[in-house]
């Protein structure tokens, strides 16, 4: 029964009060915030409050170079149609590119260019533990 209970907390407050955290960087500063993204180098900063998405810009190449900025975007500010869990391309005149552009509201989804379900896999892992399937240290 106890189990069961703490399950079930576990589950409803999972992520309770918190920021989005979200991967912050680029690759012009640092090129292991590029392609091949090395996320061990960069702990997850949270947002500055609830109205903010992780984004991922991924430029077009230019030659070798493939520009990459991952931050925290606040919703409003970007002068995007469409600011749901998506990708888009995205034309800038002021500097004569196109880039991909991808919103998530998931925990550390701007890893990659897609949005990733981590709440899911936690929710697996929490229910599997309280069914007994994975034990911890036993």
């Amino acid at each position: 029964m106890a189990r069961w209970t703490l399950t079930w907390i576990i589950m409803l407050f999972q992520g309770f009060g918190e920021c989005l955290k979200c991967f912050q960087c680029d690759n012009f500063m640092n090129p292991a915030c590029g392609v091949n993204f090395k996320s061990y180098q960069y702990p997850p900063e949270d947002c500055p409050g609830s109205q903010y998405k992780c984004g991922l810009q991924r430029q077009h190449p230019k030659g070798d170079y493939i520009g990459i900025i991952r931050a925290c975007y606040p919703l409003g500010s970007l002068g995007l149609e469409d600011e749901s869990d998506s990708c888009q391309e995205v034309q800038h005149e002021l500097h004569n590119t196109t880039f991909l552009f991808c919103l998530c509201s998931e925990d550390y989804c701007n890893i990659a260019s897609r949005t990733s379900p981590s709440s899911v896999i936690l929710h697996v892992i929490v229910i599997a533990i309280s069914f007994g399937v994975v034990t911890l240290g036993r």
